[in-house]
């Protein structure tokens, strides 16, 4: 009732307006469905965007693994989880996948299961032993942010495909890669700030655990993904998307609250 009535008056308002202005009588009412489609218009497209956001914003955190993703053969740009993958393939990721983890992959699906559902879980409280060391090596020199970027890379890619996998839930998986992301995007300025602390990070791991002291293979393929117009890192971009933004309660809200 309270709508019908604000609109009577806003209808009311530009009648005199027009009026006043010299137009004609039949002119008010054209203008009125003008700007009442007008309205309409932009209230639709303001929840089509918000509805679209909760995918953009998924598709942005798998985005931090597509160095690795590319690297593997596999799919990126999508905002889901699923992988149609061939049944060699998935055994051959998923002996790849939970050996990155730590587990054991000759575990049965359910022993598998319940070990990345741990390893789930305990994300939230910090890295792994086998992280920290890293972390504190980097830290050493002063590269505390490429051991942040390198990590926030490989996290996004373990969860992806262990959920892909079927060795996790995918609401934990998504509760990781969405805390994975805005700990990225609370980091780092931009794609290209991530990807060359990522590069430089992966080139510091490769020299601790296989001894490799020369390898530029992950700064080249950030390069050549940040020189392609068509990929994630340039058509998603790093502040477009807050991964959690919360909006202030309303004055009432509080209010009620107290």
């Amino acid at each position: 009732m309270t709508r019908f009535i604000v609109w009577i008056a806003l209808y009311a308002a530009l009648h005199v307006l027009l009026r006043a202005m010299g137009l004609p009588r039949w002119l008010v009412p054209v203008v009125w469905v003008a700007l009442w489609w007008a309205l309409r218009n932009r209230a639709g497209r303001g929840q089509r965007g918000e509805a679209s956001a909760a995918p953009a914003r998924r598709r942005w955190a798998l985005a931090l693994a597509d160095i690795q993703l590319r690297r593997n053969d596999l799919p990126c740009g999508s905002e889901v989880l699923a992988m149609e993958l061939p049944s060699e393939r998935r055994q051959a990721l998923r002996h790849a996948v939970l050996n990155e983890l730590g587990i054991d992959p000759k575990l049965d699906d359910g022993a598998a299961r319940s070990r990345v559902h741990q390893a789930l879980r305990a994300w939230p409280q910090g890295p792994r032993q086998e992280d920290i060391q890293f972390y504190f090596h980097m830290a050493t020199d002063g590269k505390v942010r490429d051991a942040i970027a390198f990590q926030a890379a490989r996290v996004a890619f373990l969860v992806r495909c262990a959920a892909a996998l079927q060795l996790c839930d995918e609401q934990r998986a998504w509760m990781v890669l969405l805390l994975n992301a805005q700990r990225a995007q609370d980091t780092f300025q931009s794609w290209q700030d991530f990807g060359d602390a990522y590069a430089r990070a992966r080139a510091e791991w490769l020299t601790l655990h296989e001894g490799t002291t020369t390898s530029q293979r992950a700064r080249m393929e950030v390069a050549q993904y940040l020189a392609d117009a068509r990929s994630n890192w340039c058509t998603l971009p790093w502040s477009a998307y807050r991964i959690f933004d919360p909006q202030p309660l309303a004055p009432e809200t509080l209010s009620s609250s107290r």
